[in-house]
C-alpha cells in the first residue's frame, strides 16, 4: 500500500504487449534466429540487440518507475521504454 492508503495502480496496461507484431517476436524470433544460425547464416549482434531490447520495452517486469500524486498520494507505475528509434512507443512520446 501506498502512503496514505493509496494503492500503486498500473499506467495503462503493458499496450506493447498487447499488440499483434510484439506477440509474433516475443513468441518466435528466438526459433528464427536458431534457424538462421543452423542454416550458417547468424543475425549480427545489433539486429539481435534491437529485438531483444522491444520484447523488454514497456514491460513492468523489466523496469518501471512509481509516479506519485502530490495532491491525493495516488501512484502508477510506469513501464520503461527501450527508446530505440524504431520503437512506436519512443517515437510517439509515450516513454
Amino acid at each position: 500500500m501506498a502512503e496514505g492508503g493509496g494503492h500503486a495502480h498500473v499506467g495503462a496496461r503493458e499496450p506493447m504487449r498487447d499488440g499483434v507484431v510484439h506477440a509474433l517476436v516475443r513468441e518466435h524470433f528466438a526459433a528464427f534466429a536458431e534457424q538462421m544460425q543452423e542454416g550458417g547464416r547468424s543475425l549480427p549482434r545489433y539486429v539481435v540487440a534491437e529485438f531483444e531490447a522491444f520484447v523488454r520495452c514497456g514491460v513492468l517486469a523489466c523496469g518501471f518507475m512509481r509516479a506519485r500524486c502530490a495532491g491525493c498520494g495516488h501512484d502508477r507505475l510506469v513501464a520503461f521504454s527501450c527508446k530505440h528509434r524504431g520503437c512506436v512507443r519512443a517515437a510517439a512520446g509515450g516513454a
